[in-house]
């Protein structure tokens, strides 16, 4: 059996259709021309802290409860960032983490964490809440960070 369908039926789909974009974009604060749109992030980017090395900058943020943390972006612009590597890949094995017997750490976690350079080695400083402070290194920004 065929349904017909009503007249504002076929409106809404057609509005619908032809108000969603063929192709989403990325967000980009870059506009082409030398200028750029705030904000640079078209995410919320808490706690961040920048370095420059050399003509480089390199930023991570607090990331709380959600791993992979501790992201390491790039740029040369200090407007275009392309994310580079996280320094946490996952948490360790403990129940507050892994939401096992009754445990939890939502809204806990890493907090205003510190990146730094020195001597050719990547350090990022940070605060794991109940955990303590965690120092991640490496020799290159461009792959995951090691815990001393």
């Amino acid at each position: 059996m065929i349904r017909l369908i009503s007249a504002l039926q076929l409106l809404f789909v057609y509005s619908i259709l032809t108000t969603v974009p063929a192709a989403a974009q990325s967000w980009t604060a870059d506009n082409g021309n030398g200028t750029y749109t705030n904000p640079l992030f078209y995410d919320e980017f808490s706690d961040p802290d920048l370095i420059r090395v050399n003509n480089d900058f390199y930023i991570t943020g607090t990331t709380m409860h959600s791993v992979p943390g501790l992201p390491v972006l790039h740029s040369t612009d200090l407007v275009n960032w392309r994310l580079v590597s996280y320094a946490l890949p996952r948490f360790d094995d403990s129940d507050d983490f892994n939401l096992r017997n009754g445990k939890e750490a939502y809204g806990q976690g890493i907090w205003a964490p510190c990146i730094r350079y020195h001597n050719g080695t990547f350090y990022i400083f940070s605060n794991i809440n109940r955990h303590g402070l965690q120092v991640f290194t490496a020799k290159s920004a461009a792959r995951p960070l090691e815990t001393i």
